[in-house]
């Protein structure tokens, strides 16, 4: 059987995210030489021995290897419920920023952490909760007459972020100094956090969303809702890459994905302009 360029193209994209988990675990501050990476990998697979430094195994298996894969989940289910509110709607502007659903989930986790911190979970489960809550709040407020005009649609997004923004103020106003620098570094985004529990609680989450949005697509986003997964997995681990390397500090990889996300939004927005 004959592989057609647009399936081989389809392909190489579909396996993007496999090439960057390669690429990224040789990447970072603490500097392994990569023919020991190989060695680490081949005696674990083989059950040999290896002369190489413990330091170099932790470095790969505690700290690299967890915070890739959480890269890899998280770049995934981002691109994925992106590219499938831009279905709903019908508009490829749509974005969780437009929604209010990120001040929704910027509201619900600055609340886990200031007055819940010891609950383990809470700012992941109150982000969710509240996120949905604002996706409602929006839908509901531009809904009129049975329809959802996309103006009315973003006019109730600006509404519900301004609201749900101030919601972030009172509460950073309201807190110690301690938690309101968790509050802004959760708000800016890292990886720098990850671990094997963080990637392991999110995996079964993603892959049945995952699965429940591909099994209700329409036959325009049979290749779209794959090919976004894998785009947006792709653009987190290699974002977490830049911000690990870059500099002597490390950036919170939310700034590069907004760096790399915004200039794209308005080249969609004078393109569907100019249409």
């Amino acid at each position: 059987m004959q592989i057609t360029k647009r399936e081989l193209k389809l392909i190489v994209l579909l396996l993007s995210p496999v090439l960057a988990v390669f690429f990224s675990l040789f990447i970072g501050t603490y500097s392994i030489p990569p023919d020991s990476i190989f060695s680490i990998f081949w005696s674990k697979l083989t059950g040999s021995q290896s002369a190489i430094p413990a330091i170099y195994e932790r470095v790969i298996f505690e700290i690299r290897l967890p915070r890739i894969l959480l890269g890899l989940l998280g770049g995934m289910a981002l691109s994925v419920s992106g590219a499938s509110l831009q279905s709903l709607f019908r508009n490829p502007l749509v974005d969780s920023y437009i929604l209010g659903v990120s001040a929704g989930a910027g509201l619900g986790a600055a609340f886990a952490i200031a007055y819940l911190p010891n609950l383990v979970g809470m700012a992941q489960l109150l982000a969710f909760l509240f996120g949905f809550g604002a996706f409602l709040m929006t839908y509901y407020a531009a809904r009129t007459r049975g329809e959802t005009p996309v103006l009315s649609l973003v006019l109730g997004g600006i509404i519900v972020t301004a609201l749900l923004s101030a919601g972030q103020t009172i509460v950073k106003f309201m807190t110690s100094p301690e938690q309101l620098a968790g509050i802004v570094y959760w708000l800016m985004g890292s990886l720098a956090s990850a671990n094997w529990h963080d990637a392991l609680v999110i995996l079964p989450f993603v892959i049945i969303s995952f699965a429940i949005i591909l099994l209700m697509r329409t036959s325009d986003n049979r290749i779209v809702i794959p090919v976004s997964g894998a785009l947006g997995a792709l653009t987190l681990i290699l974002a977490d890459d830049i911000a690990r390397s870059l500099m002597s500090f490390e950036l919170p990889v939310g700034i590069l994905t907004t760096l790399i996300g915004a200039p794209f939004f308005l080249y969609l927005l004078k393109r569907r302009g100019s249409q």
